[in-house]
This record gives structure tokens, sequence and C-alpha cells, in this order.
């Protein structure tokens, strides 16, 4: 027999519908008068759990807000409204809008963290790299002080310190070989790109990811002169610091981002400035 009310399908003969209560009879009849009915048990009402609805809102966020700070709150308030919502035995729904908060919680926090991690590799490497190639120009420099001095000792004489006035006094000249001890022209004490013909002030001369240049100061109370070696970073490349040095052989650096050298120091400046063994 079926109810009337609710369209239940009852057992032949019922008098109440198994489902909803309601009376049971047969079509065009009512139930005797005085018949008390047994009251109607209402259905339980579903409810959107309100857990669900706030780890969805976590999991959106976590992808504009740099994934940590809402996304790990969206794991686990999502989590916290799946449990409830199976433990409600069927009075909270929304167990698929958990999940997506859940999913979307776990995979902007991965995808953050793999940016975060690629960063700090970046960052790693390239200060590696400008601490290698800081380290370099340092060499050269000294490379540098060394012709200089030995150009000194055979030039110089009873003179006076006398030093080469360019990089390219100290290579082996437009031959690019040297011929017997060399010259005071070309004293061939340096081979390579920084000792060219053309290497002379104002001209710099490359290696690797810097550029160098020789200024020569004459002393107008004596005969002596003095040097300066300069080295500062390609735009863009190399390390963050200016170098220089003279005939004390003492290198010393300046920041790079305080101000761009556009000509090299002069040994005056160069001596103002800090030997990098004290800015350790």
């Amino acid at each position: 027999m079926t109810c009337g009310r609710c369209g239940a399908a009852n057992a032949p003969g019922a008098k109440f519908c198994n489902n909803c209560g309601n009376v049971l009879a047969p079509a065009g009849q009512m139930p005797p008068p005085g018949q008390s009915v047994p009251p109607v048990r209402p259905l339980p009402t579903v409810t959107t759990a309100e857990q669900a609805k706030l780890a969805l809102i976590l999991g959106m966020m976590s992808w504009v807000l740099c994934g940590f700070p809402t996304g790990i709150p969206a794991v686990l308030v999502g989590r916290k409204a799946i449990r409830q919502i199976r433990q409600s035995q069927g009075r909270l729904k929304g167990e698929e809008i958990a999940l997506a908060g859940v999913i979307m919680g776990y995979a902007s926090c991965a995808i953050w963290l793999v940016f975060l991690i690629g960063g700090y590799l970046m960052f790693r490497t390239a200060e590696k790299q400008t601490t290698e190639s800081e380290a370099s120009v340092v060499s050269t420099i000294q490379q540098v002080n060394a012709a200089e001095a030995s150009y000194a000792r055979i030039y110089g004489g009873s003179s006076g310190h006398l030093y080469a006035n360019s990089l390219a006094a100290l290579g082996p000249g437009p031959s690019g070989t040297c011929v017997g001890s060399g010259t005071r022209e070309y004293a061939c004490l340096m081979k390579g790109p920084l000792v060219e013909p053309d290497c002379r002030e104002p001209h710099w001369c490359i290696l690797n990811d810097y550029k160098f240049q020789i200024q020569t100061h004459y002393s107008s109370s004596s005969r002596d002169t003095d040097y300066a070696i300069s080295a500062t970073p390609i735009e863009g490349r190399g390390g963050s610091k200016h170098f220089c040095s003279t005939g004390d052989g003492v290198v010393r650096s300046a920041d790079f981002f305080i101000f761009s050298l556009d000509a090299g120091y002069d040994p005056e400046t160069c001596h103002r400035l800090k030997p990098i063994e004290k800015r350790r």
C-alpha cells in the first residue's frame, strides 16, 4: 500500500505509514472518527559545516598570501571539518568543500616551498660566484702590484720610484711576444688581455667580470711616482665592490652600491679606502 503523503511503499494491510506515520486508508476512505494518529517524526535538518566553508576560504586565500599564512590553517581546519561531518550521522554536509580547501592548502604550500628553496639556492649560488669573482680580482691586483714592483726595481734605479704609467707598459707590446728582457715602454712583465697595447688611461681593460685601469701620480716635491690600479665590476656582472691598490701593495675596496666608478682611482683617493683585511 502506498502512502498518500510521502509516497512510501508499505506492507498490505498496514494501517500507518512506516516512513512518516500517516494513516493509511483505501482510496476515498477516511480514518474512523476519534482514531488517534501517531505523531509524524520530523526529518533531521542537514546543514553545511561552518568549518568546511572556512577551510575553502582559507584554501583560496593561500594562493594570494604566499601559501603558508593561510595554507597550513586551511589544511588543519579542513581535516577537522571532514572528521566532524563523518561523525555527524548525516546532520552535517560539505565534505567536498572541506576537501577542496585541504587540497588547495597543500598545493599552495608545496608550490611556495619550491619557490623559497629555489630562491635560497639561487641566492647562495650568486653569493658564491661573487665571492669567487672578488677573490680573483684581488689576485689579479696583487699580480699587477708584483709587476709594478719589478718595473720600479728594473727601471727606477737611483732616480727614485718609477712605475709603469699604464697596464700596457707591463705587457709585451703590439707584437704580443717578448723579445729579450723587455723595454721601458713594454716591460714584458705580464701577459693577457689586461696588458694589451690599448690598455691605457682612460681606456678600461676587461678581465672576467671586472674592468681595470692604472693611473700614475707624479710627485712635485720629489722624483718619485706612485700609481693606483683600479678594478670595478662590469654593470650587471661581477661582485659588489670596487678595488684598488697602490705602490704600498695594500688592496683596498669600497662598496659598489654607494657610487659607480667612471674613472679609476688616483693614489690619494685609493689610500682613503679601507684595506680589505680590516673589512672582514
